[in-house]
């Protein structure tokens, strides 16, 4: 044997690479190395290729590379020092350049507990051990800590806001760090790398505890420690009458005896005339005022004398009669044209008011207008009307400085004469006073309108003046019987014009509570009340305050306008502090938009509920840790998250039974005593233990805690604050993570705070046995508590706590972090019990389950599926305020071996679904309590469901209080009112129709009602099923509804949506007779034979006697369009009198759009008595039809009970109408997405998208499910165009793969319940070059197993770039013989002039070319396949094969014609036996690509080659010929193709007649008879071999018998130059000895005589032939040698240069040979310049 160095094989790698497969994917990366030495490569070389290719690699997910491997502890800390060196005696020493290092075996006590900063610049290493005692007191800064040892810290005192301990983390730079041995190889020779901010324990301990064992994290309140006495205020309005000041001020009637002027205290005010007359409106006196010549003067009150009794506490009311005349008009006229400006404008402006005037003690005069005439009171001039108000009058005014005060009515222009009478002025009486133990009872004290006539008092208008308002108390106008007044204000021209009333601040202390009502009428009456749309009234609080004034809503409206009439406005309302300190407070009514219209008020209360939160009140373990300073979290108790806040403690007070904390602000909370079900939660986010990031406002840049890889290893992790932990958008960067750790049992992660996190909260990843508990989770990014891979299992989640989880910004590639769930779960076998989800912007829990594990565990779990797995266990569990689900098991559904229950959850406030199932079986609801969810359990595609013992609650009486009281609170209402709620929705489809379906059982709804706020209903079905048939079972059993009459089913929605065989099964508690006798519940148009049935219109039902086994339902689907005139005929099989006719389904919607998506379906009903049936299609003229498909059910089941009958077909036609004749309604065919119509085709009719706005959008039509067998086999053609949406032509690149250039694909996609079972991608393409207009679309598919067993099969055309429209016709279906056994190449000569289904390797472009080669009866062919832009060796044509044709160890033929081409299309020449790819001259070879999950190879070498021989002209077409065995990576392949590469650069390609086959007898087969292939040359070619070194092989006549063929290698100027073949190495063992035979002769190239050499010589000119087996290992850096030993039968003859010379010999297959991946039998030592002749070689099993 000999050794030899690759330098020594110089020349022989120029041929064949020491790796042969990894060498044709080399290219030099330094060009000073000389070529020989090129094509030694490595792996690496390979993989640069796929990548290429690929375009882009998998993010590299792992913290560390380190396989397998785990960090131990280190032995060095067995034993520990003991006791521990003080951190004050040793820290200097044990720090070094900034770096504070632990050494092993060696413990330091941190005795610092002065709070001092201790600053680590370079980290910390603790590798022996670091201890913190509970009276440390420190915090410290440094950018890592690495933990290989033990940090032990306890910090138990009670938890106030200053943490005992607290770790800065600092810096931005990865932190790298070698482990210590015998760990210190794990991360390789650079080190571990775990990013910036790291604590890490890799082989080490924690063991942290910075809160009491028995410290609750989370605590509920027990009572709210409520004031419960209605206030009494001090200070109150109290009636200003007295004996001194009677209750009328002015009361002035003119009608008593000779009474003058003078003595009314009237006058007419500075020169206008006043007298008293007869003339009244009553026929009694008036007053009299003349001769005005200016509008202010008119009947003045001299009120000097009255000003003591003046109050400016209480409004005073004030009414009076005027009349308006011109000077010197009769007093009895009534003018017919208006005069005065009172009259003209009719607005109130110009008309009579009442004014003050006073004098102050400066001398300056002042006038206030306090009572204006209301417009709605005007009349013509010569009629009396009223001038009527209340006023208050202001400290000013009422000033007993003042040197007098007077009222006057007046206003009118000059020259008009006023008539006055019946002045009245007074206080209301004492009885509308009340006492100040009433005064806060109701701060809307004379809201029923009852208490005076005409007078609002104590309301009044908002803004009083003639532009105000005016408001009045008049008799409802709105009744139909007298008796009841309300409140009514005119004139109004604003939004903010209403009534209002004072609120005493004395009787509203801070929290106190009190509930607002009041009924409101919207008289928007003209024009046309028809025309008036609805407006919202608003009830504001205004509050003056410090010379501020605000505003706050205290009560809700619904929409209001004459047509609806009368609406309520309620709501409580809790007044805040500092309300009570007000300068005033006054209620005001206002509307949203409506600035004119009239509006009616009446029954306006605002009553006391209850006094503010005093003392909310605790248990005692509480008050045990948790201390004034504190912060803590008060979760929300609505449906919105932000109805949330944070708290801080001020004060502590404990007592014997309880603890009472005082907060910073405000607690709006449910305690216990309130409700044990929806009691809000207090969450604790202090602790003594602080670990924090320095560089809070960077995500990107957030410190992590990472246990890497140290299984078995316990760690105690209690009692932490980790602050801005998290780095977003990093795998493995998380704020606690458990990394691969293995069995962890007995780690603890307990009752620490994670707070503000960048990224997730606690992940475990290929971790199990941890105990996660009590943890607390506030404001975090991205799921919280999570699962990673889907491996982890036995890992125990226990009262945890989570809220505010929001949405990832930047997301982790293949993550879903942007709808986070609070509990990620990926392994259902694990325990999640108690723990509560209070508001994620996403959901709750989120059952994540896939059917592999993904990331690093995939490769350690091939088998596991984790969507099957058992539950551990889910109880007690709370999920409320999610903005979408509280939990659900989505997308893929979870199907567990047995029952798996969720056992008394509470879920309740969800803005979405409650508990959402879809996709999977065997789950159980069991007891627990859903509540005020817009949907309680939705049920979709999920089977075998049981929803048993639970109480579900639509809109609970408490939370509809709560919302009334709390403006921050939302109710649970639908966005719109064409929704409802629901308690429990159910889909109509069953995922599989074998399973059982939903049982709901003894199970508690109540509060669902019409009448509701929020409508609602207990049970519904969906109207989003995928087919619009009742597939699922359903059976209600012992079920109550509470006071529930008219809401407790729907069947509308489905219905509605044309969804007409709905049944459900009922124990009797929705009969409607309410006798209890069960029965089933049928869709109200279903028809139901042999029993008795109730309609139940209301919810679109009937309710029949009897159960499912009295009625069989029959049930067909199938395709829509084109079998509306279509009739099912059903007979029963015993009996066929027992006939019936089944109409087809519509949809439900006439527009076209809808009817012609390729998810609709036309179903056909009968509800029969049970037996068997057989049916049949029958079109109009009364024949036997098939539709592209159809399913036949009984009672949602298939069953052998009922059949259809197929008529026979010859398969000839498997698609309909593929010219596009029929309408365009029935045509058969489908949209996928926008629409679609006919466009002008090629020629008539062709089908064409509308409006596409997806990549999926597209057309498609059913295949015929009678031809689809498996096996059989169909070409696929069609004329396609694209033109632009928005008019114009469209094109598309035939190469790309991806992309906006990408061009339509036709794909055959298997369903089965309407639901994707296999799809074949991209069966037919449109194959270049494209051209304007019309192209062709080419393809093949063969029938899979998958395909037959689909209850239907779907062609579609696809995937083009939104924007453009996809045209089709003259749509063929071919059955051909094509498959595994046939040419597996498609398109394989390019004949229909187009290269469909070829794509390419790299960036080159394709072309076709002509002519072809020449067929297989030598005729020339019209086409060949060329590539454009050939720049890399690996750039060529490829083409997909089907994986499933290859079988491990099975053989398989590779042959084309090849020819290689300038850009000009000039023949290039090229050397078929120089295998590598640096060699200019290199020719084509063929290769495969592989693809197993996210792994992607190419063949480690060719398995076709170039065929010789050389002395061929360029000009003519080549072979490629091979026969290969399929090797695991191919025969397990998911993905395989193969392209033709290599040849010389910058030169195209061209290929035809291209063959993938099974190998047959007759092919070159690989056997391990001869392990020389074409060994005899028979077949006139050079296949199969190569050369070592240069020359080239030829044929030569006659070979070593007299016939046939020999090989001869010609131009060897070297000696070692000689021909090579490789070998089959799986025929032979290790030690197992095969002989080398063949037959040669050497000619003088020179002087072409033949030649002779000593057989004897080892070396130099006499030198012969030697046969050697040449080895290469798998590096390509050791390549060994070894001569075959000559038989002494050769040995024994001379060489005879005219003659043949058989060699003989044998070798034994070394160790090398047997397990080295390249091993190649060569022939070469011959002496440079002769040629060598050989024939009949043979490699054969020595016997």
């Amino acid at each position: 044997m000999v050794t030899l160095s690759n330098r020594i094989l110089l020349g022989l790698a120029l041929v064949l690479a020491p790796r042969p497969g990894l060498a044709f994917f080399y290219r030099s990366r330094e060009s000073t190395v000389a070529a020989a030495d090129s094509i030694l490569v490595t792996p690496e070389t390979i993989t640069n290729v796929v990548y290429t290719n690929e375009k882009e690699q998998q993010q590299h997910r792992d913290l560390q590379t380190l396989g397998n491997a785990s960090f131990v502890p280190l032995s060095c800390n067995s034993p520990m020092q003991s006791p521990c060196d003080s951190f004050s005696s040793v820290g200097a020493s044990y720090t070094t350049s900034g770096l504070l290092t632990i050494p092993c075996g060696k413990c330091v006590t941190m005795d610092i507990t002065d709070n001092r900063t201790l600053t680590f610049t370079g980290g910390m290493r603790i590798i022996g051990k670091l201890d913190f005692p509970n009276s440390a007191v420190v915090m410290i800064k440094t950018p890592s800590v690495i933990i290989e040892g033990e940090l032990s810290i306890i910090s138990t005192d009670v938890v106030t806001g200053t943490p005992k301990i607290k770790f800065i983390l600092t810096g931005s730079s990865p932190v790298t760090f070698t482990p210590s041995s015998p760990n210190s190889l794990l991360c390789g020779s650079s080190g571990c790398n775990v990013g910036p901010k790291a604590i890490v324990v890799a082989g080490g301990k924690l063991d942290v505890k910075g809160i009491a064992d028995d410290c609750p994290t989370v605590a509920y309140m027990m009572d709210m420690g409520l004031s419960k006495d209605i206030p009494i205020p001090t200070n109150f309005t109290v009636s200003p009458i007295t004996a001194e000041c009677p209750e009328v001020i002015i009361n002035q009637t003119f009608d008593a005896p000779d009474l003058l002027v003078r003595e009314t205290g009237f006058f007419g005010g500075m020169g206008a005339s006043a007298k008293i007359m007869n003339g009244s409106y009553d026929k009694s006196n008036l007053l009299f005022i003349g001769h005005r010549y200016a509008g202010w003067q008119g009947a003045t009150y001299e009120a000097t004398q009255i000003q003591p009794c003046l109050s400016s506490d209480v409004a005073i009311l004030f009414t009076a009669m005027v009349k308006l005349l011109p000077n010197g008009t009769s007093p009895d006229t009534v003018l017919t044209r208006c005069k005065s400006a009172c009259c003209n404008f009719g607005t109130g402006n110009g008309c009579p008011s009442l004014k003050v005037t006073w004098m102050a003690q400066d001398a300056r005069i002042y006038r206030q207008v306090l009572v204006t005439t209301s417009a709605k009171d005007i009349v013509s001039d010569g009629l009396w009307f009223p001038l009527t108000g209340q006023f208050q009058l202001n400290k000013f005014m009422t000033d007993p400085s003042n040197i007098y005060i007077s009222f006057s009515i007046s206003g009118v222009e000059s020259k008009m004469d006023l008539y006055i009478d019946d002045i009245v002025m007074k206080y209301p009486p004492p009885e509308l006073f009340p006492p100040a133990s009433q005064v806060c009872s109701d701060l809307a004290f004379g809201g029923r309108a009852e208490l005076l006539k005409v007078f609002p008092y104590p309301m009044y208008s908002f803004m009083n003046g003639p532009v105000g308002g005016l408001l009045r108390t008049v008799p409802d106008p709105t009744a139909t019987t007298v008796g009841n007044n309300v409140f009514k204000i005119v004139s109004r021209s604003e939004v903010f014009h209403g009534l209002a009333f004072e609120v005493n601040p004395s009787c509203v202390p801070a929290d106190s509570v009190y509930y607002f009502s009041a009924r409101v009428f919207l008289n928007n009456t003209n024009p046309d009340p028809s025309s008036k749309n609805p407006d919202t009234p608003i009830i504001m609080l205004k509050k003056k305050a410090n010379n501020q004034t605000t505003f706050a809503s205290i009560a809700t409206c619904p929409l209001a306008n004459y047509t609806i009439g009368w609406v309520k406005c309620q709501g409580f309302y809790k007044f805040k502090a500092g309300d009570s300190a007000a300068e005033s407070l006054q209620i005001s009514f206002m509307m949203m938009t409506d600035k004119k219209s009239d509006m009616l008020y009446d029954d306006i209360s605002f009553t006391y509920a209850s006094g503010g939160v005093s003392s909310p009140i605790f248990n005692n373990s509480v008050g045990a840790c948790w201390g004034p300073g504190a912060n803590v979290y008060l979760a929300s108790q609505g449906i919105n998250v932000t109805a949330s806040s944070l708290l801080k403690i001020v004060n502590k007070t404990t007592s014997v039974d309880n603890t009472t904390l005082r907060f910073n602000s405000y607690v709006d909370a449910v305690p216990l005593s309130k409700s044990i079900d929806f009691a809000t939660e207090f969450a604790l986010t202090s602790r003594n233990i602080h670990f924090e990031s320095e560089d809070l406002l960077n995500p990107a840049n957030g410190a992590t805690l990472t246990v890497l890889s140290t299984p078995s290893v316990p760690q105690l992790l209690q009692g932490v604050a980790l602050n801005g932990f998290g780095q977003q958008g990093l795998a493995f960067r998380f704020p606690v993570l458990f990394k691969s750790c293995g069995d962890s049992s007995g780690s603890v992660v307990s009752k620490n705070a994670i707070t503000n996190s960048n990224q997730r909260c606690i992940v475990l990843q290929a971790t199990n046995g941890v105990t996660v508990k009590g943890n607390v989770a506030y404001n975090t990014a991205g799921h919280c508590y999570a699962l990673e891979d889907g491996s982890e299992v036995n890992n125990s989640f226990e009262g945890n706590f989570g809220a505010r989880t929001t949405a990832a910004k930047v997301i982790i590639n293949g993550e879903t972090d942007n709808n986070p769930a609070t509990f990620f779960i990926t392994n259902p076998n694990n325990y999640y019990n108690g723990n509560i989800a209070a508001g994620s912007v996403d959901t709750g829990f989120f059952f994540s389950l896939q059917t592999t594990v993904l990331g690093g565990s995939a490769s350690s779990f091939p088998n596991l599926n984790p969507s099957v797995q058992p539950l551990g266990s889910f109880t007690d569990n709370v999920a409320h305020s999610n903005a979408l689900t509280g939990i659900k098991t989505w997308p893929s559904g979870y199907s567990p071996p047995t029952m798996a229950s969720f056992v008394n959850s509470k879920v309740f406030r969800n803005r979405g679904t409650g508990i959402y199932l879809q996709g999977g079986q065997r789950i159980a609801v069991q007891g627990g309590v859903l509540a005020d969810n817009r949907i309680a359990i939705a049920i979709n595609f999920n089977d075998d469901v049981l929803i048993n013992g639970t109480k579900i609650i639509g809109y609970s009486d408490d939370y509809e209080a709560a919302v009334i009281l709390n403006k921050a609170l939302n109710p649970p209402c639908p966005p719109t009112t064409a929704l409802s709620l629901y308690g429990i929705l159910l889909n109509a489809n069953a995922k599989n129709v074998s399973l059982p379906g939903t049982t709901v059982s003894n199970v508690m709804f109540s509060n669902f009602a019409g009448s509701s706020s929020c409508p609602g209903y207990a049970i519904g079905v969906s109207a989003s099923a995928q087919i619009k048939s009742f597939t699922t079972k359903v059976s209600l059993q012992n079920s109550t509804f509470g006071s529930m009459s008219d809401m407790k089913i729907n069947l509308c929605d489905a219905v509605n949506a044309s969804i007409g065989d709905v049944s459900i099964t009922d124990s009797g508690s929705l009969n409607p007779s309410g006798d209890g006798t069960p029965g089933t519940i049928w869709s109200a148009g279903a028809t139901v034979v042999g029993t008795t049935c109730s309609d139940m219109p209301a919810c679109c039902s009937k309710y029949c006697m009897g159960t499912s086994s009295d009625v069989a339902k029959l049930t067909v689907m199938t395709s829509y369009s084109g079998t509306d005139s279509v009739t099912l005929e059903i007979a029963n099989t015993a009996d066929p009198s027992q006939a019936y006719q089944a109409f087809g389904s519509d949809s439900g919607s006439t527009d076209p759009v809808v009817n012609s998506l390729n998810t609709q379906r036309r179903f056909f009903f009968a509800s029969v008595p049970p037996g068997m049936y057989t049916a049949r299609f029958i079109d109009n003229t009364k024949i036997v039809v098939w539709p592209a498909f159809a399913l036949a059910f009984i009672n949602g089941e298939i069953t052998s009970n009922f059949t259809l009958e197929k008529p026979s077909t010859t398969c000839a036609t498997i698609a309909p109408n593929g010219g596009f004749s029929a309408p365009v309604d029935s045509s058969g065919w489908y949209h996928m997405g926008g629409g679609l119509t006919y466009v002008t085709g090629n020629p008539g009719n062709a089908l064409s998208t509308i409006k596409r706005v997806s990549w999926s959008d597209g057309l498609g039509t059913f295949l015929d499910s009678r031809c689809m067998k498996a096996g059989l086999s169909y070409e696929v053609s069609a004329d396609v165009k694209l033109v632009l949406t928005a008019g114009g032509s469209a094109t598309c690149d035939p190469l790309a793969t991806s992309g906006d250039t990408v061009c339509p694909r036709a794909d055959v996609i298997a369903l089965t319940n309407n639901r994707v079972t296999y799809a074949a991608w991209g069966v037919a393409v449109l194959g270049g070059p494209i051209q304007s207009g019309w192209n062709s679309l080419y393809g093949t598919f063969t029938v899979t197993p998958e395909m037959e067993a689909a209850d239907s099969v779907f062609f579609q055309i696809e995937r083009v770039i939104p924007g453009v429209e996809i045209q089709i016709d003259n749509v063929r279906f071919t059955k051909v013989n094509i498959g595994c056994n046939a040419n597996m190449v498609k398109n394989s000569g390019v004949d229909f002039g187009n290269f469909a289904l070829w794509g390419v390797m790299g960036k080159p472009g394709l072309k076709v070319v002509s002519p072809g080669a020449p067929d297989s009866t030598g005729r020339t062919t019209y086409y060949a396949l060329s590539t454009v832009n050939r720049t890399q060796w690996h750039y060529g044509p490829a083409q997909e094969l089907d994986p499933s044709c290859f079988k491990l160890g099975e053989q398989y033929v590779v042959q084309m014609d090849v020819m290689m081409q300038d850009s000009n299309g000039n023949p290039a020449p090229c050397n078929p036996y120089q295998m590598t790819t640096t060699r200019p001259d290199a020719c084509p070879m063929v290769f495969l690509k592989t693809t197993q999950g996210n792994s992607t190879k190419i063949s480690t070498g060719p398995v076709a080659v170039t065929m010789g021989p050389y002395n061929e002209t360029a000009s003519k077409w080549r072979k490629i010929y091979s026969v290969f065995r399929a090797t695991g990576d191919v025969a397990n392949a998911t993905a395989l193709s193969f392209f033709v590469g290599a040849g010389v650069l910058n030169k195209n390609i061209v290929i035809d007649n291209v063959i993938v086959r099974t190998a047959s007898v007759g092919d070159f087969n690989l056997t391990c008879a001869n392990l020389i292939r074409n060994g005899d040359l028979t077949v006139g070619d050079a296949r199969f071999y190569a050369i070592f070194g240069d020359g080239n092989l030829t044929m030569a006549k006659p070979g070593a018998d007299g016939t046939g063929f020999a090989l001869v290698h010609r131009g060897r100027s070297v000696y070692w130059h000689g021909p090579v073949q490789q070998l089959d190495t799986s025929c032979w063992k290790s030690g197992e000895t095969w002989s080398f035979t063949v037959k040669m002769r050497m000619k003088n190239a020179a002087t072409g005589t033949w030649t002779s050499c000593d057989k004897a010589a080892k070396f130099g000119a006499t030198w012969c032939p030697t046969p050697i087996i040449y080895s290469v290992n798998p590096t390509g850096n050791m390549n060994i040698m070894q001569t075959v030993t000559q038989s002494s039968q050769y040995n024994n003859t001379a060489w005879d240069a005219n003659g043949w010379n058989t060699f003989t010999g044998t070798f034994t297959v070394t160790t090398e040979m047997a397990t080295y991946p390249y091993v190649w039998a060569y022939i070469g030592n011959e002496v440079a310049g002769v040629d060598l002749y050989v024939d009949d070689w043979a490699i054969t099993k020595s016997i």
